[in-house]
């Protein structure tokens, strides 16, 4: 256990809480150290020394989600990385500081490098619109709150969703083995609808994985937001036309309904209620936290950003910032979209879709 600081310890013994592991600690966290920052993370490997900004230990947010303003109570700082600190609540969930260029769901966002005071196991508090960690203060006042923001309503084009599809597979590359099939089964549940399917696929995608935020989390979170905001785009959509456009190899009811705005919202509904009910005890603080604001559409801003361009005919937004978000997270979070727009087209037998959403080559 010497070989890693206490941010590392925090971090591995968080992950062994989650996963009802039965270890020597010490022996437990030599194998971790090797796992944690190596893969989907969120945020960069441990500390690199910065300065406080501003005076006496004061720093200002340029922005915030409004959702950390309601729990209140005692934080403690849990990790600290070079472009982020954890703060846990007494629940678990996990509010972040971050200097990240996007903002995110239960995060504040400051300017530039965090300052070197933050460490684990700091008490913190939000009071009002200050959010104090140790001897820093962060203020919120003045600061812009993020809500999640979606763009313009675009219809979704199928012929321009195909070639989007195509895009995010080149970016997104080839899954790992590990990940293919258990994404594939997610899909075929989601379409037939069938509860069991659904609970077993959730289950087997739930906390796989290592790192902050494991593999098959991300997946689920793209999945989710996916799923909402195309429930979101189409209900403003014209739905005859769309179903004419989609609807080429089936025409029964459940398909036709399936593709309408209505039926993604259902459909989202009932992968975010199994979703939140699977969470609990299977994965970390972070990953949970995620999750449950991916089952309300909230993601991170740039995902947003692909997910309300995404069939539009017009260019992509943001499909190159999520790639880049950590080891694999950010293309685990695409192929979830993919998943989601594959759903949305009624899982019609069509290869680009079906190469896109499992990162087929």
């Amino acid at each position: 256990a010497r070989t890693v600081g206490e941010s590392e310890i925090a971090l591995a013994e968080e992950r062994l809480g989650g996963l009802d592991l039965e270890l020597p600690r010490a022996l437990a966290l030599v194998i971790l150290q090797h796992v944690l920052f190596a893969n989907h993370n969120h945020t960069s490997p441990p500390i690199v020394r910065g300065a406080i900004h501003g005076n006496n230990g004061i720093m200002r947010a340029l922005s915030f989600h409004p959702a950390i303003l309601s729990p209140g109570g005692p934080l403690i700082v849990r990790a600290v990385f070079e472009r982020a600190w954890h703060l846990h609540d007494k629940n678990g969930a996990v509010l972040t500081v971050t200097a990240a260029p996007y903002d995110g769901p239960m995060a504040v966002r400051v300017e530039g490098r965090l300052p070197a005071a933050g460490q684990p196991g700091m008490a913190a508090r939000l009071a009002g619109r200050t959010l104090g960690v140790g001897r820093i203060s962060i203020e919120l006042a003045g600061a812009r709150a993020w809500g999640g923001e979606r763009g313009e309503v675009r219809p979704v084009d199928r012929a321009a969703l195909e070639r989007d599809m195509e895009r995010i597979g080149a970016v997104a590359g080839e899954m790992d083995s590990f990940l293919a099939g258990r994404v594939a089964a997610l899909g075929d549940a989601l379409v037939s609808g069938e509860r069991d399917a659904l609970q077993d696929a959730v289950h087997g995608l739930i906390g796989l994985g290592p790192g902050l935020t494991p593999a098959g989390d991300d997946v689920l979170c793209g999945t989710m937001a996916g799923l909402h905001v195309f429930g979101r785009r189409l209900v403003r959509q014209n739905s005859s036309a769309w179903r004419r456009n989609v609807c080429r190899h089936d025409t029964s009811p459940r398909a036709v309904h399936s593709i309408t705005g209505r039926g993604i919202a259902e459909m989202q509904g009932r992968l975010a209620a199994t979703v939140v009910e699977e969470m609990e005890g299977r994965t970390t603080g972070l990953s949970r936290t995620l999750l449950s604001w991916a089952a309300r559409g909230v993601a991170v801003q740039p995902l947003l950003d692909v997910l309300w361009t995404l069939g539009s005919g017009e260019p992509v937004s943001g499909m190159e910032t999520v790639a880049a978000i950590g080891h694999t997270s950010g293309r685990d979070m695409l192929a979830g979209v993919a998943l989601a727009a594959a759903s949305v087209l009624g899982g019609q037998d069509d290869a680009p879709l079906v190469r896109a959403a499992q990162h087929l080559p």
